[in-house]
């Protein structure tokens, strides 16, 4: 995969396009009219590389009010379902109650979308640092790559831990020392696991004089 990485962006090239993320591409194209979002989680991973199913893209977006998020219900509806409920006042209630609410296409199940609004500091400084992904004519804003490896090692899966090892190989020339040891030590990662993600890069990564 070809890609520079300049500061908070990353162009690609000749990215083929699967199922997947012309679903997302879809979502997107009428989300981002009505709120700014950010992706996370196994997509994350996906979109970089990393060869394996899911059935829900995770997006996290700012709190809307009732009407911010009825103008977003009204277009959705159009071409999509929601799985949790076809009422919007209770879709509206188990987005304020932290809970994700799944959208997928008309007559689908699978893939979803599961959205929830920001909720607490890890998702605010997700989406405030979010980064921009340029490929073809697309544009789409991922986590970053430092705080989605910390996460997935976080969530301690094997697939998760597999999802943060292909980013931490792809993004090895640009990982940010400072973030990684900070978000490390926030969510208490244990040193034997991340050496399993970082391989012969831990040490340099994680150097004494870092910490």
């Amino acid at each position: 995969m070809e890609f520079t990485f300049i500061k908070n962006e990353i162009t690609m090239n000749n990215k083929e396009l699967n199922i997947l993320d012309k679903f997302v591409i879809d979502f997107i194209e009428i989300l981002k009219e009505h709120s700014d979002y950010v992706i996370v989680s196994g997509y994350v991973s996906i979109f970089f590389g990393r060869s394996r199913a899911t059935e829900d893209v995770d997006i996290l977006v700012p709190k809307m009010d009732r009407d911010e998020f009825s103008r977003l219900f009204n277009d959705l509806i159009k071409e999509y379902w929601f799985i949790n409920s076809g009422e919007e006042s209770e879709l509206y209630k188990i987005l304020d109650e932290k809970m994700a609410i799944r959208v997928a296409k008309k007559e689908q199940m699978m893939p979803n979308i599961e959205m929830k609004f920001i909720s607490n500091s890890v998702d605010r400084g997700t989406f405030d640092n979010r980064m921009k992904v340029l490929f073809d004519s697309n544009e789409l804003f991922f986590s970053p790559i430092e705080i989605q490896i910390i996460y997935k090692a976080f969530l301690g899966s094997e697939k998760d831990i597999l999802d943060a090892i292909l980013l931490a190989r792809v993004f090895k020339n640009y990982l940010n020392p400072t973030i990684l040891i900070k978000f490390s030590k926030d969510m208490d990662i244990k040193e034997k696991v991340l050496k399993r993600i970082f391989g012969g890069t831990y040490e340099e990564i994680f150097d004494k004089r870092a910490k």
